[in-house]
């Protein structure tokens, strides 16, 4: 095999690599359109959106209060304001009323068995994909954007977000990173 063989072998590789890589970003784009066409809530509507972060600071410990979610349970949280009750530091730096979504570092602690949990804005209904998977008494963590309470729509004095196990209990421990506001 001559030098020029490999390179051309090389670049062709390289091509298939990048074709793929190019159909795969396009069906990513447009999965990402038509589910933000089809499950758009008011919480969204209006963008754009700002990123705004915030040291990292615990919102939610439920081994300091409340105890484990129990299996097939719900729980809700507040993401703005004092979290003291919630096991969390005094406050955090989340605007009440302006963050629309939450960047968050969430952590299943001693499961009980297989399973999942799923956050999600309150006061809407459970979604079908879970926020985090685990096995029995792992301790795993996942980092999500969750859209919150919308205090231009909804009646957000009874909660921002909702945390939802599966066929496990398990303690939660939430750590906020940042938060998204409108782009004034």
């Amino acid at each position: 095999m001559t030098s020029r063989t490999i390179t051309t072998r090389h670049r062709r590789t390289r091509e298939k690599m990048m074709a793929t890589l190019h159909r795969s970003f396009r069906a990513f784009v447009l999965a990402t359109t038509l589910v933000g066409a089809l499950f758009q809530t008011a919480t969204w509507a209006g963008g754009p959106y700002d990123a705004l972060t915030v040291p990292p600071c615990r919102i939610v410990d439920t081994r300091l209060a409340g105890g484990p979610i129990p299996a097939l349970g719900s729980r809700n949280f507040f993401a703005a304001g004092s979290f003291s009750s919630q096991g969390g530091q005094t406050t955090c730096g989340i605007p009440f009323g302006a963050a629309k979504g939450v960047f968050f570092n969430i952590v299943a602690v001693g499961p009980s068995a297989p399973g999942h949990l799923t956050v999600y804005p309150y006061p809407l209904t459970l979604p079908l994909a879970s926020t985090l998977n685990f096995a029995t008494g792992q301790t795993v963590a996942n980092g999500v954007l969750v859209p919150i309470c919308d205090t231009a729509t909804d009646n957000c004095n009874a909660a921002d977000f909702t945390v939802t196990m599966g066929p496990a209990s398990a303690d939660v421990v939430i750590d906020v990173t940042g938060y998204l506001q409108p782009t004034p």
